[in-house]
């Protein structure tokens, strides 16, 4: 597995001991309005991130884990998708603070060719670059649970 390092600006194999934080989800109504479900995804996170992330100084890597337990229901590409997206956009709320980094601003990824490889949107990974991050360190992973066996799986960075 590998890990995103901010402060290096590099991507890297995880080596040695880390932390990983597991959040379990229920899989969301996806007839529910799409701010309820964005509600409830941010709240549940965010309860984790108070419980066990904030005030915690960390040096070790630390893997975001997100366990959805879809209970059965058949989800097809989009939904999963959808609730992927919903996830990694309530987490870089969570994870970004609002305090700048104390170096040049990055205004394109395209000079930072292993940022390339991160699977999320633009945005995001400016935010993280020029913001600070409650960690530097870190992956997220998140998975989708039938009971039975995992349906998918996907990681920010590979």
């Amino acid at each position: 597995m590998k890990v995103i390092n901010l402060s290096d600006l590099k991507i890297e194999n995880l080596e040695g001991e880390h932390f990983t934080l597991v959040t379990n989800l229920e899989c969301p109504d996806l007839d529910d309005s799409l701010v309820n479900i964005d509600k409830y995804i941010y709240s549940t996170i965010r309860k984790n991130f108070e419980n066990y992330v904030e005030g915690h100084t960390i040096t070790k890597p630390i893997v975001f884990e997100f366990v959805v337990n879809t209970s059965g229901a058949k989800l097809d590409e989009y939904d999963i998708k959808s609730i992927v997206d919903i996830i990694l956009g309530s987490f870089n709320r969570l994870f970004v603070e609002t305090k700048r980094r104390n170096r040049e601003y990055r205004f394109g990824l395209t000079y930072i060719s292993d940022f390339n490889q991160i699977k999320d949107t633009q945005l995001h990974i400016m935010k993280m670059i020029n913001y600070k991050t409650k960690f530097d360190t870190f992956n997220v992973i998140i998975k989708f649970e039938t009971g039975d066996s995992d349906i998918y799986y996907y990681n920010l960075i590979d």
